[in-house]
């Protein structure tokens, strides 16, 4: 499940949102399923989901949105691993929701809900 509470606001411990366990990992895992469907050999998540297109699993325009979401997750991952690491932390993939501006904010939130529909998604796809 992402990190949304019931209203769709971010869930966080500590101020912090995971983004690894609430959003990477679940599209991470859909992008594989997807891949070993098609028989696509590809490793990378955009290339996964471009295969599942290819292999009429999932639309463009979900792969599109699939693709989109792992590049915000990824990047916000990233600059708050840079932020820990200035600040002399261990790099950490929860982000402090603190710093992410409010239209960060409500990207993020709009990429997780996109991600909590992933499990609809792929057991249609797995039934074609």
């Amino acid at each position: 499940r992402p990190p949304l509470g019931f209203f769709g606001d971010l869930q966080t411990v500590d101020g912090r949102v995971d983004l690894k366990i609430g959003g990477l990992l679940p599209l991470v895992a859909a992008a594989r399923l997807l891949s070993l469907r098609s028989g696509n050999p590809s490793t990378a998540t955009p290339d996964r989901l471009e295969g599942a297109v290819a292999a009429g699993l999932i639309t463009e325009a979900d792969a599109s949105d699939l693709a989109g979401a792992h590049r915000i997750l990824v990047r916000y991952v990233l600059e708050q691993q840079i932020i820990d690491l200035v600040e002399g932390k261990p790099p950490s993939t929860k982000v402090d929701a603190t710093r992410l501006t409010r239209p960060q904010r409500r990207l993020l939130r709009d990429v997780l809900r996109r991600i909590g529909h992933l499990p609809e998604m792929i057991q249609d796809a797995l039934a074609v």
